[in-house]
Order: structure tokens, then sequence, then C-alpha cells
């Protein structure tokens, strides 16, 4: 229903109870709109503070830094530290296979010496300055090859990460 009133030699058709919607309709646009930036700044959508996450064992002896959140086709890595100088040599780190078909791996460093397929585990073995130092790290560069959530498993020396990866489109 709308009222058209005078204002000096103006006639205006307007409709208090529409304007007052839309206004408030834009003010809920904006304020989705500076939760998303506000988001997006701290890596909901990708790298950043809240995207980055470590997994460690329970002895604190291992640990996966990995992101959260990633996107379809863009690189992404996992560090594995073991910080132990006890690890035999070679040291035999194991990753789920349910999580690498859905990553294409582009590089692992340092390079694995073998690589054995073991039921539901893709077994890496790696020389890791004889075994005997007191931290070592092994990188795996990837990009994810499918979107969706994405659960992976880790084993080195009988201990066993879990982590979950968002992967956007």
């Amino acid at each position: 229903m709308s009222d058209v009133t005078r204002v000096g030699r103006l006639e205006i058709d307007q409709n208090l109870r529409a304007q007052n919607n839309d206004w408030r309709a834009q003010r809920v646009g904006w304020g989705i709109m500076v939760s998303l930036v506000i988001a997006g700044a701290l890596g909901v959508f990708g790298r950043g503070p809240l995207s980055h996450a470590t997994a460690r064992s329970p002895r604190g002896d291992v640990s996966l830094e990995y992101e959260r959140f990633a996107r379809l086709g863009a690189p992404l890595k996992l560090k594995v530290t073991l910080a132990s100088g006890s690890l035999p040599s070679p040291v035999r780190l194991s990753i789920s296979r349910q999580y690498l078909d859905r990553m294409m791996i582009e590089r692992i460093l340092p390079r694995p010496v073998r690589v054995r397929a073991r039921g539901e585990m893709l077994d890496y073995a790696f020389e890791l300055a004889g075994g005997r130092a007191s931290r070592a790290e092994v990188v795996f560069e990837m990009q994810p090859s499918q979107a969706g959530v994405n659960h992976g498993t880790l084993g080195v020396g009988g201990q066993v990460l879990t982590f979950r990866q968002l992967v956007y489109p």
C-alpha cells in the first residue's frame, strides 16, 4: 500500500514498510559480504591462520603440518617432522590410499628409497641422515584431484595420525 504525499509541489509515492525491508536486506547483505572477506583473510578458503593445522603423535615425536582448506588443482604440502633419534633406518612412513587416491603427488623430499603397497596404506621408506638425526623432515608436494572432504591417515613407527582436509572446487 503506497501513500501519495505532497512535499512542496512534488507528489511523492512512498511505501515505508517496503523501504524499511529493503534497508534491512541491504544491511544483511553487507554483513554477509564483510563476513566472507574476514573468513577469506583468516584462511577459510585457502591459506591463512585458520587453514594451517598440525597433528601430533601422543608422544610428540611425530608431527604433521597441513592445510585444512585447499583448492582443487592448487598446490599444497604435507610436512612430516620426525623428532626422535631412535627411529630405525630406513624410516617407514605410511599414508592411506584413500587420501592419496584423491591427490596427485608432484614431488617428495627427500626422495623415498622404496615405495610399497600394503593393504589400504602406501609405505614410503626414507634414509634420513642415517636414521639417527635429532630431527628429520619429509615433505609431500601435491595437488588435490577431487573436491570434497578428504580423510587421511599417516603412520610412522607404530604411531598413527589422522587428519582431514576440505577441498573446494
